[in-house]
């Protein structure tokens, strides 16, 4: 049997999964098959892959235990044979296609996030930060087990309680850029609070800032769960509308004010 270029990893809960995170899921998938990957989805049990130690150190905060169970479970596939395989966040959308393209990727990428924010005055901002929404990691590449190995020490250095959602994510990719360049994937964004309110209007200036900051054209954005129906955040009826913005206009919305290169 042939075996697929890459194989592309999800994982959520099964149970009270709201329809928009299914729309992601399942345009994912059709994406995968498309491009001819193949396409695996893991429940909760996703968690259990982490050591109980570290669970226990994680404590309530979810996000850093799926950080590294989603590394050990890439780990394991690329063990059983797998040449390439993907990760990608339950709550990324796909809303261009062919315009999410990998295969420029060699031996591992991250994504180049970029948060778009106002300040005070109402005026907007936007950092770079590192991201692990979607990553790529090849066979036989050593930046797997370094960045298991990272997770893994920092966890064992941190107090119970200390450890913060982002703590193993971002905050740590961003820390490791600064010493080594990290290749990255350049057509995933990602969905600040201020850009899905933009976007949920139809598109303003919010969604030309953060095209011009970013400098590249989007195929897939992820949607930031962990900010729906909290303070501070979005609610659902905002990111449903931006989705269907994004879908509609296949990334246009952003893309249109991608400056020319």
């Amino acid at each position: 049997m042939r075996t697929a270029a890459a194989l592309v990893l999800q994982s959520y809960r099964t149970h009270d999964v709201a329809p928009w995170i299914a729309q992601c899921l399942t345009g994912v998938q059709a994406w995968a098959a498309a491009r001819g990957y193949g396409y695996e989805f893991v429940d909760d049990r996703l968690f259990e892959l982490a050591p109980a130690w570290f669970r226990e150190r994680c404590g309530a905060a979810r996000l850093p235990q799926t950080d590294l169970a989603r590394l050990l479970l890439m780990r394991a596939r690329l063990a059983a044979g797998a040449r390439r395989v993907i990760w990608i966040d339950a709550d990324v959308l796909v809303c261009a296609p062919a315009r999410l393209v990998l295969d420029g990727v060699r031996g591992f990428a991250f994504c180049a996030e970029t948060w778009l924010e106002r300040d005070a005055r109402g005026e907007l901002h936007a950092q770079r930060r590192i991201n692990n929404a979607v990553m790529v990691m090849d066979a036989g590449n050593p930046i797997l087990d370094f960045y298991i190995h990272a997770c893994l020490t920092n966890a064992a250095h941190l107090a119970p309680g200390d450890i913060g959602k982002l703590e193993f994510g971002p905050q740590l990719l961003t820390r490791l850029a600064q010493v080594t360049p990290l290749p990255v994937i350049g057509g995933v964004g990602m969905m600040s609070p201020t850009l899905a309110h933009d976007l949920a209007a139809g598109g303003g200036p919010a969604c030309a800032a953060y095209a011009r900051a970013r400098g590249q054209r989007i195929g897939a954005i992820n949607l930031c769960a962990s900010l729906v129906g909290v303070d501070g955040g979005v609610d659902t009826a905002t990111v449903t509308a931006a989705m269907a913005c994004l879908v509609e206009t296949g990334g246009d919305a952003i893309n249109q004010h991608v400056p020319p290169s």
